[in-house]
């Protein structure tokens, strides 16, 4: 699953495929003697649920709008092909000409393969450059200091890769509540904190997370 940032925000259209992701494979929670306690298993489950039921009302929203939207055209076309013309309260006419086209609708795994080509396209880019550039070897520093640091060491740093404006950084985690901090506190974190996105791989049993984040300065291609 990929998830786009851009400083404070994660991008919606990664709601779909976050929500498939918890219902094939629903987040496991630690368990063993040395384990948190119930309570405390209770109460990282409760957060999961919220997210997601954050998630599942602006997709519902979503949704709502663009059905909305669609009538709105439908009844806009209408009028343009019966040769009559459509006025806005300030008496403006709107001729056909002028209806803007309606993004396709909102779908899950349609969505997801995009994501699934946007990632290869990024790694083909960083896997193209030959020679490390200044700014990608500060990159990668700031990235290690970050990785050693005390609110990171349920996460671990597999691999660093720099190509054009863009870096690929490659972590484990040791449980899957890692990798969901991972998601929320990254985009805020120097270098990170720029634009981005985030990609969740691995298993249940061993998550991982792939993050490609653009020059500070740069925008992160996007297919076309």
């Amino acid at each position: 699953m990929l998830r786009k940032f851009s400083y404070l925000t994660l991008a919606v259209a990664g709601i779909g495929a976050v929500l498939a992701l918890h219902r094939e494979h629903p987040m496991p929670l630690l368990s063993g003697n040395s384990g948190p306690s119930k309570h405390y298993e209770a109460e990282v489950e409760a957060r999961v649920d919220a997210r997601l039921r954050r998630l599942e009302e602006e997709l519902a929203q979503l949704v709502t709008e663009r059905a909305q939207l669609r009538e709105e055209v439908a009844e806009l076309n209408l009028v343009a092909s019966s040769g009559g013309s459509a006025n806005e309260p300030g008496g403006d006419v709107i001729a056909a000409a002028e209806i803007e086209t309606i993004p396709a609708a909102f779908d899950a795994e349609d969505e997801a393969e995009r994501e699934i080509q946007t990632a290869e396209m990024l790694d083909r880019l960083v896997t193209a450059e030959r020679e490390p550039s200044r700014w990608s070897v500060d990159f990668e520093l700031d990235v290690a200091d970050v990785m050693r640091s005390d609110e990171m060491r349920d996460s671990h740093l597999f691999d660093v890769r720099c190509g054009g404006n863009v870096c690929r950084v490659h972590l484990s985690h040791d449980d899957g509540e890692a990798q969901l901090r991972i998601a929320e506190e990254l985009p805020l974190t120097p270098p990170f904190n720029t634009e981005g996105m985030i990609r969740f791989t691995g298993s249940d049993d061993n998550p991982e997370t792939v993050v490609y984040v653009a020059r500070r300065g740069e925008r992160l291609p996007e297919l076309p």
